[in-house]
């Protein structure tokens, strides 16, 4: 997929900054950006090869009132070793995004908190508290709790002894759930959830 999308971004680079850099090259700079431990770290990785600057002349073609006027200009940069020296190198847009196979909403998001925050983006999922159905440990343990209440037997068949206990054949998901809604009725769950 990396392949594809680095050929397909080559076509409508038209600054031949696919050039300067080596196949080999390029496969060490993704194989270093993947192996970086968390999306944290890449993204101050990814920070730190973005260059922020002030617009300093503006020279729109249009009429100021009509135009959109950047304040920012950027600069996308990475360093090659080739031999025992560091060569930086820097590359337009779409080599950057192909070289490191992330979209452009990525380093927009980046270059937006880089100019508004001067820091790099932390890495926000699963950090909310707007989790209205998310469970607590308690109810967690209220249904660990339902379904130990149950008695389970070892299996006749096993040649071995084993930890894991077996129900009744009478008993099945959906009659243990059914039961559990009963019992804890203010307590509502769904049945996957249960499962």
């Amino acid at each position: 997929m990396f392949y594809a999308r680095f050929l397909d971004l080559q076509l409508t680079c038209g600054k031949w900054c696919f050039e300067v850099t080596t196949a080999l090259e390029r496969q060490r700079l993704i194989d270093h950006f993947n192996g970086l431990e968390s999306k944290n770290v890449q993204g101050s990785y990814l920070a730190s090869l973005i260059d922020c600057k002030s617009v300093a002349r503006r020279r729109s073609r249009q009429q100021e009132n009509v135009a959109e006027l950047h304040d920012y200009s950027y600069n996308y940069k990475f360093s090659i070793v080739r031999g025992e020296v560091a060569v930086p190198i820097q590359e337009c847009i779409k080599a950057f995004l192909a070289v490191f196979g992330i979209t452009e909403s990525t380093v927009r998001r980046i270059r937006t908190l880089l100019t508004k925050e001067g820091v790099p983006p932390t890495d926000q999922r699963g950090k909310h508290s707007n989790r209205l159905r998310a469970f607590t440990e308690e109810q967690v343990q209220r249904i660990i709790d339902h379904i130990r209440s149950f008695r389970g037997r070892q299996s006749h068949y096993a040649l071995n002894d084993t930890r894991r206990l077996f129900l009744p054949e009478e008993f099945n998901l959906a009659k243990m759930y059914n039961m559990y809604c009963e019992q804890f009725a203010p307590h509502p769950c769904s049945q996957e959830s249960y499962r």
